[in-house]
């Protein structure tokens, strides 16, 4: 499926990355966590399906993504756009770029 990811399977989602943020993953998984928890206790309720969590190294990476997902092959995502998700999956660009990926997110 993305050859050129690394995937781990965690309790309510797997999380894909590349090689250049292995040493980061962890720091990720933490931040996931603490996402579906705030969100667990908003709603009362927990996730009733796993999902997909994609950290993407640069924002091609996040276009190609987005362009699949949306059918709109010639779509180029604006500088502030550094997250999103649809149905069972999350995209997002490597916090260890969005500094130079993105605009307004630091």
């Amino acid at each position: 499926m993305h050859a050129d990811r690394i995937n781990e399977k965690h309790n309510g989602y797997i999380l894909f990355y590349t090689a250049q943020d292995i040493n980061n993953k962890d720091a990720y998984a933490k931040l996931i966590y603490s996402g579906m928890h705030s969100v667990n206790n908003f709603f009362g309720a927990s996730y009733n399906k796993e999902f997909n969590v994609f950290v993407h190294p640069n924002r091609n990476s996040l276009d190609s993504a987005w362009q699949k997902d949306w059918n709109m092959p010639a779509f180029k995502s604006e500088c502030w756009m550094v997250a999103g998700g649809i149905s069972n999956k999350m995209d997002m660009i490597s916090p260890k770029t969005r500094d130079k990926e993105a605009c307004e997110h630091h």
